[in-house]
């Protein structure tokens, strides 16, 4: 039995069921938005690391962190609608609504974010010396952010009634429990592909609106916001934005000069 073979060939039927993103798709625009978007924060994350680093504290710490991680996944949301993976990509879609009212919410307690910050940081001294080793510890205050997002999924009850969205994500696609959609990955599907994509747009716009106002009391505020403008005037062209953005887009942090 020649399992290299095998893996080589059943990789390859993998890799080819996918799509090209040229102008004759009917996706394109969110796609490339999407893909672009991701791009543009990733760099100012990178600038903000590198150039700001020491204007940022405790207050801006997990912040960074989780924008970061979020940035992980919508990168991984694009490759999954991309290789038709449909189930991967509304897993992500839930992880990042649940990074997204996270930041959200630390960002408008920053002193709480800090005071979570601090205790964390001792409990990890207290527990290991060597942080690769942190995922075999229960790290207590973790639980805090737990709570956080609990909180913040009842105020997001105003938007998604009864939190409809967010536990049919759950149901279909975190937990083996909704046979819905099984059998559409590997399959193109237009408009699972689109709203996978407006998903992963609205969640990209959210998570760079807060990633603006976790500087805006630090001189890296105009580093942040200005790539982002006119990336915020391109995206509403080609999607309007969900109910959950419209007050934060129309924030005047984004206007002020």
């Amino acid at each position: 039995m020649d399992i290299e073979c095998e893996a080589q060939t059943y990789e390859c039927d993998l890799l080819q069921r996918h799509e090209e993103y040229t102008s004759e798709h009917p996706n394109k625009e969110l796609a490339h938005h999407l893909l672009a978007g991701i791009s543009r924060l990733d760099r100012i994350i990178s600038t903000v690391n590198s150039q700001f680093s020491s204007y940022i504290d405790s207050r801006h710490e997990f912040q960074d962190i989780f924008v970061i991680k979020g940035v992980n996944a919508l990168e991984s949301l694009y490759i999954s609608v991309k290789y038709r993976h449909y189930d991967s990509a509304y897993r992500d879609i839930r992880y990042l609504i649940e990074t997204y009212l996270l930041v959200k919410h630390l960002n408008e307690h920053k002193i709480k974010a800090s005071q979570i910050h601090s205790r964390q940081m001792a409990e990890i001294q207290k527990e290991i010396d060597d942080m690769s080793l942190l995922s075999r510890h229960r790290v207590v205050s973790v639980d805090e952010f737990h709570d956080i997002i609990g909180e913040e999924k009842q105020n997001f009850k105003e938007f998604d009634e009864g939190l409809e969205t967010f536990n049919f994500l759950s149901n279909r696609s975190a937990h083996p429990t909704r046979i819905v959609g099984a059998r559409l990955d590997g399959e193109y599907v237009e408009d699972e592909e689109r709203q996978v994509l407006e998903w992963g747009l609205d969640l990209l716009i959210g998570l760079c609106i807060e990633y603006v106002k976790l500087y805006a009391d630090t001189p890296a505020f105009t580093t942040v916001r200005k790539p982002l403008r006119p990336w915020f005037d391109a995206f509403e062209q080609v999607h309007e934005p969900q109910s959950f953005l419209e007050l934060s887009l129309s924030d005047s942090i984004f206007f002020r000069e």
